[in-house]
C-alpha cells in the first residue's frame, strides 16, 4: 500500500515503493516526490498538504514604489583643525622716492615813496615754523647800492637781544640792480627777524626775498 512520509531531503529513503509520496519537510517550499514504478522519484510541481498549497517558486513581481524621502538628519559639527604655522615674513619693499624740499619765501619791501629811504629798522618777522634760511635776494628800482641786515632774537628776549644772523654777507647791491646769495642758517618757531637798512644810494625802492627750507 503507497505511504506519505514527511522527512529531511538528504534523508529520503532509496527503498521507497512505487506509488510512495515523499515530502522534503527542510526545503522552503518543500519538494514532493513520486516514486515511479521503476523506483525512481518523480517530482511533483505542486501538492496541497494540511490544507496548503506547496508549487514551484514562482516569478519575481514587479518592485514596488520608492517610498517617501524621510527627514534630513541633523548636521553634525566637527571640531576645527589646528592653527597653521605662520609663514615666513617677506621682504621688504622697496624704498619710495624722497618727498621734494618744500620752500617758502620771507619778502620785505622798503619803499620811501620816490624818495632815498631812511636807515635803521624796516620792520619785524615772527618765524611760524622750523626752518633753515637757505638764500637771498636784493632787487632795487633801479641801478644803485644798498646794504640790508637781518637780526634775529627768540620770543622771550623780543624785543632786545637781537644779533646779526649774516656772517658777514649781508644782502647788499654795488652799483647794481639785482644781487643774490647763499646763506645758511637754522631758525626756529618763534623766533623773531628784524630787518635793518645799513646804508642806501641811489635807490628808492628795494624787495627782499629771503628762501627758507622746510624739514
Amino acid at each position: 500500500m503507497p505511504n506519505f512520509r514527511s522527512m529531511p531531503l538528504a534523508e529520503m529513503p532509496g527503498d521507497a515503493q512505487p506509488g510512495d509520496v515523499l515530502f522534503a519537510s527542510d526545503q522552503n517550499p518543500g519538494l514532493v516526490f513520486f516514486v515511479a514504478t521503476n523506483g525512481s522519484m518523480v517530482p511533483f510541481d505542486g501538492l496541497v498538504v494540511g490544507g496548503q498549497y506547496f508549487g514551484q517558486v514562482g516569478p519575481a513581481g514587479p518592485q514596488g514604489q520608492s517610498g517617501p524621502q524621510g527627514d534630513r538628519g541633523p548636521q553634525g559639527v566637527g571640531q576645527p583643525g589646528p592653527v597653521g604655522p605662520v609663514g615666513p615674513q617677506g621682504l621688504p619693499g622697496p624704498s619710495g622716492a624722497a618727498a621734494p624740499v618744500r620752500v617758502a619765501a620771507i619778502h620785505l619791501v622798503i619803499d620811501a615813496a620816490g624818495s632815498l629811504p631812511s636807515v635803521g629798522s624796516w620792520g619785524f618777522f615772527e618765524i611760524p615754523f622750523d626752518c633753515t634760511m637757505a638764500s637771498w635776494t636784493l632787487i632795487g628800482d633801479q641801478v644803485g647800492s644798498a646794504v640790508v641786515d637781518i637780526l634775529k632774537t627768540d620770543e622771550s628776549s623780543f624785543p632786545n637781544g637781537f644779533v646779526s644772523i649774516m656772517r658777514g654777507v649781508k644782502p647788499t647791491l654795488t652799483s647794481q640792480q639785482r644781487n643774490e646769495n647763499s646763506n645758511v642758517f637754522s631758525l626756529r618757531k618763534s623766533d623773531v627777524l628784524k630787518f635793518n637798512l645799513d646804508s642806501i644810494v641811489n635807490c628808492t625802492r628795494l624787495n627782499l626775498a629771503v628762501i627758507v627750507s622746510i624739514p
